[in-house]
């Protein structure tokens, strides 16, 4: 038997995790004031029951062949004198179906759960990305580095390459010819007069 204290705002069950389902028992905690109260119930937007409560017989079934897989919502309509004065709504309840068992679990508790488990992935993803992008940032200074100390090495050697022309061109009996000749002797090609 599921319990349902009605209060003004949203009334809720007593019971915040999964439970099995066969018959739904409802036990309905009626404020102490006069009147009259009736339970609407529907399943999937459709009535299935409208029951009336009394102090001293507040227990409803609905029966499990009026009950399937989807959203059991009910609400408790205050009556006096005939005139509804007051609707005490109550949280849905999200009934599965597994194998043709029944079990139900309060919409607000189904939310929490699947926003915590959300919540939960989002921060894995949150700090994966972080870790990503903290690598590729690595990795980018280290290419830097390296485009860096290649350039310097290109220049270095093209440094060493020039005084070895200017050598080469100073001494008579060595065979003489442009930069640019000497350059490809040795399969360097490109701006050479450029380098520095």
């Amino acid at each position: 038997m599921r319990k349902i204290e009605l209060t003004r705002g949203l009334a809720k069950y007593d019971v915040r995790e999964p439970f099995p389902v066969g018959d739904l028992e409802l036990y309905v905690g009626l404020p102490m004031i006069s009147g009259e109260f009736r339970l609407v119930g529907f399943m999937n937007k459709t009535k299935i029951g409208e029951f009336t409560l009394a102090r001293d017989h507040n227990i409803i079934y609905i029966p499990r062949k009026s009950l399937s897989a989807g959203v059991f919502s009910c609400y408790v309509s205050h009556y006096v004198n005939g005139t509804e004065v007051h609707r005490y709504n109550v949280e849905n309840l999200i009934i599965t179906d597994l194998n043709d068992n029944l079990s139900a679990m309060p919409e607000i508790e189904l939310i929490n759960s699947k926003l915590t488990e959300l919540t939960d992935k989002a921060e894995k993803l949150e700090k994966q990305l972080t870790e990503l992008m903290a690598s590729f940032d690595k990795r980018a200074e280290q290419i830097d580095e390296l485009l860096k100390a290649t350039a310097d090495t290109r220049a270095d050697l093209l440094k060493i390459f020039k005084w070895a022309y200017k050598v080469e061109s100073e001494v008579p009996f060595l065979d003489g010819g442009t930069e640019t000749e000497f350059y490809e002797k040795f399969g360097i090609k490109g701006d050479n007069d450029n380098e520095q």
